[in-house]
């Protein structure tokens, strides 16, 4: 009877985790299967007030959320980087408007920027000030609701 009962709880316990499994595997695709997503990171060194410009491609021809992540690292001097967010609505040229901005002023601080994207174009500005030299990691993910 013992080992009755063992096989028994072994194939009850082997069910559990196949439909646990099933029921996990469904839920993640239902989500990926509602999105399209883009991400994409960049690292780099700012030093005093210079600025770095991450144009974010590809072009993007609909709505899109996006949530840009900024991770700044003070090497020496004061961490101050300012980030602005820009959308553009021209598939090309200098026709650009400030969507977000946000600023990271602390060794190993996180800055997270989101919002909806309606223009066609997106890149990120990057600009130290005062006398620095700061590592910072951009990463940028864009979701696309269907």
């Amino acid at each position: 009877m013992n080992k009755e009962m063992n096989k028994l709880m072994l194939f009850g316990g082997a069910v559990i985790l196949a439909a646990s499994l099933l029921f996990t595997a469904a839920r993640n695709s239902e989500f990926d299967a509602g999105y399209e997503i883009y991400r994409t990171t960049a690292s780099d060194t700012i030093t005093d007030t210079e600025a770095d410009t991450i144009t974010i491609n590809p072009l993007l021809y609909s709505f899109w959320k996006y949530n840009h992540t900024v991770k700044g690292v003070q090497e020496s001097g004061t961490i101050d980087l300012t980030l602005t967010v820009q959308e553009s609505n021209a598939l090309s040229g200098d026709e650009w408007y400030t969507i977000a901005t946000d600023s990271v002023d602390a060794d190993g601080e996180i800055t997270d920027m989101f919002g909806d994207n309606y223009g066609v174009r997106q890149r990120i500005i990057i600009t130290g000030s005062g006398t620095q030299s700061a590592i910072y990691t951009h990463r940028v993910t864009l979701k696309k609701p269907y």
